[in-house]
């Protein structure tokens, strides 16, 4: 068991940051700044991100975790404080944010949680509960 856990950890660090033989990215890609720190990592597949994409705050510390399909933001969302505290999590669909989500204060503890509604042109939080 162990060796077949070293094998996957070796195969999928020995191919980071891969481009196929039409130069599209694939696979598991990681982006620093010029200073070497990780800004992000997540999962290419022809080009367009997919699966959840972390992205990481200057000192490595986890900023967001944001689900892709087809290179747009769709599915589970993330957020944390610089502290590691989860400062908003939801499920985010389409190009209008977050359809549900959990707004938390950086205690860890939940203020509040609503959807997010749309009409026409316009965008709205509608609170579902809010704690005191």
């Amino acid at each position: 068991m162990v060796f077949i856990i070293s094998i996957a950890i070796y195969s999928q660090q020995d191919t980071i940051n891969k481009v196929d033989e039409k130069n599209l990215k694939q696979g598991y890609w990681v982006v620093k700044d010029e200073t070497n720190n990780k800004i992000e990592e997540g999962l290419y597949k022809n080009d367009l991100k997919t699966g959840v994409w972390k992205s990481h705050y200057n000192d490595g510390t986890l900023k967001q975790e944001i689900t892709y399909v087809d290179n747009k933001p769709d599915g589970y969302a993330k957020f944390y404080y610089p502290s590691g505290v989860v400062s908003e999590e939801g499920i985010w669909k389409g190009t209008n944010g977050l359809a549900s989500i959990n707004i938390i204060i950086q205690t860890g503890n939940l203020l509040m949680n609503g959807s997010i509604v749309s009409k026409a042109n316009e965008l709205g939080f509608k609170i579902l509960s809010r704690k005191r």
